[in-house]
């Protein structure tokens, strides 16, 4: 899956320290196409002396399918990197203990004090 930026450039290694991903959809636009018919001559390429011939078909123009306007949708992956305070957050997070580090702390007191007294 493709993973973009804002302006629609290709990320090839993001960095998730420094953003995060939400899906989201491209849009690929095709034009309507107007049908051609083929238009063609036949080249003699070899003439015998009966009066056959042998003869090739030249395409001066080739045929075109026509169709009309339509759009395909990829899903894509869109980067979008952090703001300072959003930065500044995590940061924050990481260094504030979680209730498991602060339950592990008490605990290793706990016994320590049994250990101990």
């Amino acid at each position: 899956m493709k993973i973009l930026d804002q302006q629609g450039n290709e990320i090839l290694n993001s960095d998730l320290t420094k953003g995060h991903l939400e899906s989201d959809k491209l849009t690929i636009h095709h034009d309507a196409v107007t049908a051609v018919a083929e238009q063609s001559h036949l080249k003699a390429v070899c003439m015998y002396p009966n009066g056959g011939q042998d003869v090739e078909k030249v395409v001066n123009v080739p045929a075109v399918v026509g169709h009309d306007a339509y759009g395909e949708y990829e899903d894509i992956q869109r980067y979008i990197p952090y703001t300072e305070t959003e930065i500044a957050a995590i940061e924050k997070q990481k260094s504030t203990p979680t209730i498991p580090d602060r339950l592990a702390v008490v605990e290793e007191l706990l016994r320590s004090q049994m250990i101990g007294g």
